[in-house]
């Protein structure tokens, strides 16, 4: 990992402010305007040229049904306030800004994927689409390649940035503004020895069992977290895989039970899933951390879990940061829709209308779309989860510290964990809410 890191000067964190010739972009921390993008004209010709005050449309594609909804629907708001916030503002290049979201569902069928595309872009006539989840398959992609439309995602996954670096060129205009999965294993390890070396919790054996999903994420997650942990000299003394969505644990927990690891990492990310097997470990623990990957991120798994979460470990590679940037979205989000908002999706899908915003500003026809693509590329984007700056190889954002040394340049993968029934930011460095505690069942 340290040939490919990149060492920066101190550790600083600002926030970008761009210009262009035909407006100017700002960042607002503490109001209700975020990246407001002025110039315009008053003819309407309805070309697609910066001429027009003919609305923009920005698409959504998201999982607005099914056992990933809550996902979906926290981002559609999310697409929501961020159109709301540059209207108040102006707009963007003097023209309106509307949205148009379509369920995908959440099996991440290609074919629903691609005919939601289809209908944002041959239909709505969308300048930008945003999704949370994709196929792995990368077969729906069609109306976006076509069409040159930009769209991000934050799927997290190495198949769909591996797909792109294929051919950047053609499919250059698909931005994953999520670390993929790979970085989450190096970091486990790193977390794992920063713990120890904090001098409040010793492994006893340094072993460790792995529980999976078979879904493709989960599984790579689990699989690269083996091959670090091993070379890191942690023996691997379980490896369990299990089809999702699965509510009943205790096969799997008799398994932990009569090994009692010093850690137990679970890589199934459905927040109804792991809610489950936390409340049936905490029936009868191991003297084992517990490390979880992603659910703990949502709302409900706290309102599922309650006390039997304390001491749970998770991390997320696009986490809405604990500062007075993302402390203000969080309020107006959770005061505009009257719930509580998760810790990743909302800021993931912000942040990519924002990008696109700054992006289409500096370009100056937010309908140009190779123009667009270009500024995406070549900007760096401080929003609400932190920096966004994509690898020209993949248009991936790449991670600070697993690959950045500098938070002013990489996208923090925040690890928490969950204490008194709270989400305590525990690593990296700037980004503390406190420090960890040994888990409450520990004797």
């Amino acid at each position: 990992m340290s040939d490919s890191k990149k060492s920066q000067e101190g550790l600083t964190r600002r926030e970008m402010v761009f210009s262009g010739a035909a407006g100017v972009v700002g960042l607002a921390i503490g109001g209700g305007v975020v990246g407001a993008i002025t110039g315009s004209s008053s003819s309407d010709t309805g070309t697609g040229t910066a001429a027009t005050t003919k609305p923009i449309v920005l698409g959504g594609v998201y999982p607005l049904t099914g056992v990933s909804a809550g996902d979906g629907i926290e981002a559609k708001r999310a697409l929501e306030m961020a159109a709301n916030d540059l209207n108040e503002g102006g707009g963007v290049l003097g023209r309106k800004i509307e949205t148009a979201s379509l369920d995908m569902e959440s099996d991440l069928v290609p074919d629903k994927v691609r005919n939601a595309l289809q209908r944002l872009v041959n239909e709505k006539g969308a300048s930008m689409i945003s999704m949370v989840w994709c196929d792995y398959a990368n077969t729906g992609w069609d109306p976006v390649t076509t069409k040159g439309v930009p769209l991000f995602h934050a799927n997290a996954s190495i198949t769909n940035t591996g797909w792109v670096a294929e051919d950047p060129v053609g499919r250059g205009m698909i931005f994953e503004n999520d670390p993929n999965e790979t970085w989450y294993g190096p970091n486990l390890v790193g977390l794992l020895e920063r713990i120890k070396a904090s001098g409040k919790w010793t492994p006893r054996d340094k072993s460790v069992a792995i529980v999976t999903s078979t879904d493709p994420y989960s599984v790579l997650i689990a699989n690269t977290f083996r091959d670090e942990i091993k070379k890191a000299g942690w023996s691997v003394v379980m490896f369990e895989k299990v089809s999702a969505p699965l509510s009943e644990w205790g096969p799997v927990l008799a398994k932990v039970r009569a090994l009692n690891p010093d850690v137990v990492v679970n890589t199934d990310w459905l927040a109804q899933d792991l809610a489950a097997f936390t409340k049936q470990f905490a029936s009868s623990p191991t003297q084992s951390l517990v490390y979880e990957q992603f659910g703990p991120s949502m709302p409900e798994y706290l309102d599922l879990t309650g006390d039997a979460a304390n001491g749970v470990l998770w991390s997320t590679n696009i986490g809405v940061l604990p500062d007075a940037m993302g402390e203000e979205f969080r309020a107006r989000f959770e005061k505009t829709y009257g719930v509580k908002m998760g810790f990743s999706t909302a800021g993931a899908i912000y942040d990519q209308v924002m990008m696109w915003a700054n992006a289409a500003g500096r370009a100056g026809d937010a309908d140009d779309y190779p123009a667009v693509v270009k500024q995406i590329r070549a900007g760096i984007h401080r929003g609400v989860v932190g920096t966004c700056h994509f690898d020209p190889k993949d248009n991936q954002a790449m991670p600070y510290p697993a690959f950045y040394n500098d938070p002013s340049l990489g996208m923090p993968l925040l690890s928490y964990q969950i204490q008194n029934v709270k989400q305590v930011v525990i690593d990296p460095v700037p980004y503390l809410m406190g420090t960890f505690e040994l888990p409450p069942y520990f004797k």
